[in-house]
């Protein structure tokens, strides 16, 4: 489902070429209070929080149950960091530390200097990703605070930063939001940018729209 808003039409965009993960998060910290993201390494995919000191914390299931973790970057090999003013993307490269790059629908300042430039659009348009995965009882399967965890026969368990939701939301959305820009001189439209902004409940009535 999506749904055509009225947004500015200017997107900003930085780029860092050389830059660890965890500058690079120590750089945006403050512009993006209360980010969220996911982290891909090769042990496996997970969403996790960015804290006020820069730190990545994630949630797992030990032997004392499901307990916050700082998150170990050493292995991450992508991450995209995301809240709704901006987001940040991080690839390690090759031959460097790796390249970030940030986008935003307000002006960055000179968080990353690299390389600065805009992108003109024409509309902004609502997409919502649906998380497979239903909310575990809360009190069989408790979960720190601001998380919930996700469970589905085909994925298992998934912790998800987000707090627990009501009795009538059992379905976790990741919300995006595509910008449309003519890509040829004959006025053809395409996406021509996504950007990540947070993860929100959907209530049962909803779900029952999309069946």
């Amino acid at each position: 489902m999506s749904e055509a808003v009225a947004t500015k039409t200017k997107l900003y965009r930085q780029s860092d070429q050389d830059i660890s993960l965890k500058d690079a998060l120590n750089k945006v910290k403050e512009l993006m209070p209360g980010a969220i993201g996911l982290f891909y390494s090769p042990q496996a995919c997970s969403f996790a929080r960015l804290e006020s000191d820069g730190r990545v914390t994630i949630c797992r299931n030990g032997k004392q149950g499901w307990q916050e973790q700082t998150l170990d970057l050493s292995s991450v090999f992508e991450a995209r960091v995301f809240n709704e003013q901006a987001e940040l993307r991080w690839l390690s490269i090759p031959g460097s530390k790796g390249k970030a790059v940030l986008i935003s629908e307000t002006d960055l300042g000179n968080t990353f200097a690299d390389d600065t430039n805009e992108l003109n659009y024409l509309k902004a348009v609502e997409q919502t990703y649906l998380l497979w995965g239903k909310p575990l009882n809360k009190v069989t399967q408790p979960a720190p605070a601001n998380w919930s965890i996700l469970s589905a026969a085909r994925i298992g368990t998934m912790p998800v930063p987000i707090s627990p939701g009501s009795n009538n939301q059992t379905v976790v959305e990741l919300r995006s939001r595509e910008y449309l820009g003519e890509i040829e001189p004959y006025g053809n439209v395409a996406v021509q940018e996504e950007r990540l902004m947070n993860l929100t409940w959907q209530t049962k009535q909803r779900e029952s729209n999309h069946e």
